[in-house]
């Protein structure tokens, strides 16, 4: 019987250049591309018993608990963003548009068992208001 478990936690930076223009004074768009990082860390924990088949009320191994490791890890990648805004009011907007990113990966091991913590890629979308003060 086994439990392995990551757990983690990451905080990203982009960094690119965002271009902007207006079709009309309510309508526009922006892009942005540019390279992004994470900087991430993780726990990776293994719980592990063995039973022996022939002897009932036997267990080998529980008594070790659990082993972990921890790291930490900086992260490179890419994104993109392409979003619409239109802007009804002198104070207040709305947008919405599309994401991407990608990023690298590495392997985390706790004895024998290695784990593959990848952040991957995404692509969503996004929405929002903007408001003027």
């Amino acid at each position: 019987d086994g439990n392995w478990q990551v757990k983690g936690a990451y905080f990203m930076v982009r960094l690119g250049p965002t271009i902007r223009t207006q079709f009309t004074s309510r309508l526009g768009v922006s892009a942005s591309l540019g390279v992004a990082g994470a900087y991430t860390g993780t726990t990776y924990s293994v719980t592990e018993t063995f039973r022996v088949p022939d002897l009932e009320g036997i267990t080998i191994g529980a008594a070790r608990g659990t082993e972990q490791t921890s790291e930490t890890k900086f992260l490179s990648g890419y994104y993109a963003d392409l979003n619409l805004e239109w802007v009804p009011t002198e104070r207040t907007g709305l947008f919405g548009g599309f994401t991407a990113q990608k990023f690298d990966g590495f392997d985390q091991s706790v004895g024998s068992r290695t784990a593959r913590i990848d952040l991957g890629s995404s692509v969503g979308l996004r929405g929002g208001v903007s408001i003027k003060f």
